[in-house]
């Protein structure tokens, strides 16, 4: 039995692989204080989405990596995910502060329930497979896919910032939705 699951199980390392650079995807990055700023936010509120998205992770945190071990690694993957797919639509079609805080919250949850998941689920398959030995290669891999995509779509949406503040936005949800599809 264990011999017809493990080509299936193996493909969770390519999968785990481009679903950490696509939730990393994040072409808002350098312009998100200007596209605040763009809807009439002043610091003291740019300040206050920012504390709601730490509260949420912090609240939360532990709690979701409870989800991951119980409901499963998968479920808590996808769900993840869809989370940060709401986030970036709510932030993209919104205009106000409180729109805003609701993304924020969004993005906090789904950054929690994808938090240690990726990690779990990837030293889950190697274990399973037999191949646990390489989870330090691999997940050194992960992390590159994940810093280089991040930086490559800041350096993107900081150009695409400058043809609409709003564009880099949809841009990070679109990702977000592939990694969805290839989580699922």
């Amino acid at each position: 039995m264990k011999a017809k699951r493990a080509p299936a199980i193996a493909s969770n390392i390519w999968k785990l692989y481009v679903i950490q650079a696509l939730t990393q995807a994040l072409f808002m990055i350098p312009i998100f204080v200007l596209f605040w700023q763009s809807h009439g936010l002043n610091l003291q509120q740019i300040m206050l989405l920012q504390a709601g998205f730490a509260l949420t992770v912090f609240i939360l945190e532990i709690p979701t990596g409870y989800l991951a071990d119980r409901w499963g690694r998968r479920n808590t993957l996808v769900l993840g995910c869809c989370f940060g797919f709401a986030a970036y639509l709510t932030y993209a079609t919104g205009e106000t502060f409180s729109r805003f805080l609701l993304a924020e919250i969004l993005v906090g949850i789904g950054s929690s329930l994808l938090s240690g998941t990726i990690e779990a689920m990837t030293y889950d398959t190697l274990l399973e497979l037999g191949r646990e030995r390489e989870y330090r290669k691999i997940a050194g891999n992960q992390a590159f896919y994940e810093f280089n995509t991040e930086a490559a779509s800041g350096i993107l949406g900081g150009l695409l910032g400058a043809v609409s503040l709003v564009l880099p936005l949809w841009l990070t949800a679109i990702p977000m939705a592939l990694a969805v599809v290839i989580a699922a």
